[in-house]
Order: C-alpha cells, then sequence, then structure tokens
C-alpha cells in the first residue's frame, strides 16, 4: 500500500511543547471526543503552539458549522423545538427530518450525525419520547406478499410493508415522498 498520509500528531513534539509549559495535554482532556482530532490536527500544523493552535481550531470548528460538517454538535433552543416538532411528522425518518431542518435556516447547516446524537443523547432521554413512541405506528418487519424480513417498502397509511420485487409490478427503486400499498391505493 503506497497511499500517504498527512501526520496530525506527532507524541514527541507535544511532549516537547508541554515541557515547555504549553498545557496541551491538560488542554485536550477538556476538548469534546467529537472536536479532539481537530484540536490535534491544529496543534499539529502550528507547530504545537497552544494559542496559534486554539484560534485555528475555533476557525474550523466556525467553518465546519456554517456548512453542517461538525458532526455530534448539540442543537440550539430553536433547532430542539424544530426537532421536537418535526419528528411527529416525519417519524424517524432522519434524512427528511434532516432537510426539514436545514431548510428552515439556511445559514444554520446540520449534519445528520448532529440529528441522530440529538436523537439518541437527548429525545430518547425526556418525557416526549414515551408519547412519540406510543403514537407512531409500529411497521410490520415481514413482506406482505412473501412473509419474508429484510429491506422492506413501508406504507404510509398503513402497517404493511414490501419487497420492492414482491409488488406487482416490481420496483426498481424506492420511490420519493410517500408510497401507498396496493391495498390502500
Amino acid at each position: 500500500d503506497n497511499r500517504a498520509y498527512d501526520q496530525i500528531w506527532d507524541p514527541a513534539k507535544a511532549a516537547e511543547s508541554e515541557r515547555l509549559g504549553q498545557s496541551i495535554f491538560d488542554l485536550l482532556k477538556n476538548i469534546p471526543t467529537n472536536k479532539k482530532e481537530l484540536f490535534m490536527e491544529a496543534l499539529h500544523s502550528t507547530g504545537y503552539n497552544v494559542d496559534k493552535a486554539w484560534s485555528a481550531f475555533l476557525n474550523k470548528i466556525a467553518q465546519l458549522n456554517r456548512i453542517g460538517k461538525m458532526h455530534g454538535e448539540p442543537l440550539h433552543n430553536a433547532d430542539t423545538l424544530l426537532f421536537n416538532a418535526t419528528i411527529w411528522e416525519h417519524q424517524k425518518d432522519f434524512r427528511k427530518l434532516l432537510s426539514v431542518m436545514n431548510s428552515s435556516n439556511p445559514n444554520d447547516k446540520h449534519s445528520l450525525s448532529t440529528i441522530l446524537v440529538h436523537y439518541y443523547k437527548h429525545f430518547k432521554q425526556n418525557k416526549n419520547y414515551t408519547n412519540f413512541k406510543k403514537t407512531i405506528k409500529r411497521q410490520s418487519d415481514y413482506c406482505k406478499i412473501c412473509d419474508d424480513g429484510g429491506e422492506l417498502l413501508c406504507c404510509d397509511n398503513c402497517i404493511d410493508a414490501y419487497h420492492l420485487e414482491c409488488l406487482d409490478p416490481p420496483l426498481k427503486k424506492i420511490p420519493e415522498g410517500h408510497w401507498y400499498c396496493p391495498q390502500c391505493v
């Protein structure tokens, strides 16, 4: 394998900077997990100068937040309210939820990872989740035609699910938008 990789961390240089009074390791302990690699890259690119690295690190985070690539960031209050309202409509269609959230404020983009982190870390931990689970419809885990599991297309009106190839006529891909099964059409 002849691939070259950019070095983002040099333990010897980090230790030398620490010895010279740069509090690199203490600072790294307090950086959230989803940002540690970014800070390590900033340290390495600035020669392990903490002040310069901190500035580069904050600029990189701001840049990633603007384009929706800073994964795992907590949602702000307005975004949390939008998430809580939108999840009831789109249930666990996280891509649709992400689309709605990103279209509501073009200046504040989120990543799918951020939406999933919010769902599992915050939404599932609060009292709304219990009500949410009670109200979302339960989809079948088996194809209505062949009674086998696998990758299924779920009807948007009832609990039935189908393999694309079991439908008559068979579908080649999952349709965009709402889809209704032969029983509901």
